[in-house]
């Protein structure tokens, strides 16, 4: 074989294994229960990926965030909830009587959302708004009823309008 066909093959080689490392480089996942949000150049695009294998292009990034159903908890005990120490919520009663609760609450990211949330909010979204909304509705609702209300007649009044309270809140455009 000459040298002329030599370098044909390595330039074939060449093309081919560059051709890989962009494909590769182009390869994204997105794990099962998470949705990719598209960024290039710290632009977020509006589209998201689902889950599963996606070829797009090596200049832009995917972040996946969960859409999973999640739980966020806020205790007095120290070995449970998101923040370490007493994170429990401390209201005051109708009366005036301060009342500590520990609270979980179960919270899903709406898939079709997420470019949305990632652009205003970032993957910090929890901590900026779901806590806060969380505890400024329970305290509001709270501050309703007496403080023997809450925790034994009332008791399933006071979860109900919690429960209906974080849904309008978070359905509402934030989450």
């Amino acid at each position: 074989m000459s040298d002329r066909g030599y370098v044909v093959i390595v330039a074939v080689i060449a093309v081919v294994v560059v051709g890989l490392i962009t494909m590769a480089a182009g390869c994204k996942v997105v794990g099962a229960g998470k949705v990719g949000v598209i960024t290039r150049f710290g632009k977020v695009s509006p589209n998201s990926l689902d889950s599963g294998i996606h070829l797009i292009s090596p200049l832009k990034r995917v972040h996946q965030m969960s859409v999973r159903t999640e739980k966020y908890t806020m205790a007095a005990a120290s070995s449970e909830g998101e923040k370490t120490g007493d994170d429990s919520i401390s209201c005051l009663s109708a009366e005036g009587l301060k009342v500590d609760l520990d609270i979980t609450v179960l919270y899903k990211l709406d898939s079709t959302k997420a470019s949305e949330v990632y652009r205003d909010l970032g993957e910090e979204y929890v901590e900026k708004i779901i806590r806060p909304v969380i505890r400024g509705n329970i305290r509001g609702i709270v501050g309703k009823y007496m403080a023997k209300e809450v925790y034994s007649v009332k008791r399933d009044e006071v979860e109900e309008k919690i429960f209906t309270a974080l849904v309008e809140a978070t359905s509402g455009g934030t989450v």
